[in-house]
């Protein structure tokens, strides 16, 4: 019970914290679209996104940091799949798709998935938190190499680029509450 109630509050406050990342990168894109008034959003968006890939690339220790926690977050959203087969297998019954069919039987022979899940989802958001340090760090230092202002298309206004660490914080910080609270839930 008490489980469940510190899980839906996590969930409620994960979402904020969702909506409140997608308002601060609007921020950032508007305030981008001031200066470069020829490019959509979009377009905005995806340069930013190369950009930093291309800052975690110069750095292949957080390459691979960066693999390893995008392969652990699969592996840990397909434990909490194989938890909720275990959990609820009735509710996956009329699916009757073959490859479907087999991964849900799959999941059902598992023994502990909730523990493995858990495991995995702690794991991976002690790597994202490592990440999102490194990104702060490195999106700080190249703002400050460059003194173009908003002239430069990957500049960060510094309140939004710690207001955005902060929230990067926030979610994978959330999530591994959240996912603690599952693994100690099964021992009760």
């Amino acid at each position: 019970m008490l489980e469940g109630i510190l899980l839906g509050i996590v969930a409620v406050l994960l979402a904020v914290v969702l909506i409140g990342q997608w308002l601060n990168m609007n921020q950032i894109v508007a305030a981008q679209l001031a200066t470069h008034k020829m490019m959509f959003p979009p377009q905005i968006r995806n340069a930013r996104r190369v950009y930093w890939r291309g800052l975690l690339r110069q750095q292949p220790l957080m390459a691979r940091l960066n693999t390893t926690a995008k392969v652990l977050s699969v592996l840990a959203g397909f434990g909490w799949f194989a938890a909720l087969a275990q959990a609820f297998p009735n509710v996956f019954d009329g699916l009757h798709l073959r490859a479907v069919r087999f991964v849900i039987d799959f999941a059902q022979t598992i023994p502990d998935s909730i523990m493995i899940a858990g495991g995995l989802t702690v794991i991976a958001a002690i790597l994202w938190l490592l990440i999102a340090r490194n990104q702060y760090q490195q999106l700080s230092a190249a703002d400050a190499s460059h003194n173009s202002g908003a002239n430069d298309l990957y500049w960060t206004p510094p309140t939004a680029l710690r207001r955005q660490y902060q929230l990067k914080l926030a979610t994978h910080g959330l999530i591994l509450i959240g996912a603690v609270i599952l693994i100690f839930g099964t021992f009760s």
